[in-house]
């Protein structure tokens, strides 16, 4: 084998993971706020996977997109948080409600979140 080769073959070897990873779908986790049935909650991911769609980014091809809704409890909030760090290892979080939002950063410090409908805590304030 010729040193060409060779190098070629390495470097063909080396690069195949970082092939590997990039045709795997990309991971979303969504925390959701209330019961999968309330049409708020049920509307607000609508628009976010349609937002997504017209990206290129397709639910089941190039993305999976992993949903909790916490019921309001904040036992099921503090579970779902860990279960979608820990088990799902999602790529982005996206969180709805002031409680989740606290919740998924208590579990990471690593992974991006983005979040709406999040309340800083004063509200009623006045400057």
């Amino acid at each position: 084998m010729r040193r060409r080769d060779l190098i070629m073959l390495l470097g063909g070897a080396a690069a195949w993971p970082l092939v590997a990873w990039a045709q795997q779908p990309k991971r979303v986790g969504v925390l959701m706020d209330g019961v999968a049935t309330a049409s708020v909650g049920q509307t607000n991911l609508s628009f976010f996977v349609q937002g997504l769609r017209k990206l290129g980014w397709i639910d089941g091809e190039n993305i999976r997109i992993e949903v909790r809704w916490n019921a309001g409890d904040r036992s099921l909030i503090e579970a779902y948080a860990s279960d979608l760090v820990g088990l799902f290892k999602p790529d982005v979080l996206l969180v709805a409600s002031t409680a989740n939002l606290a919740a998924v950063q208590r579990a990471t410090s690593t992974i991006p979140i983005v979040f709406m409908t999040v309340s800083d805590g004063r509200a009623g304030f006045r400057a």
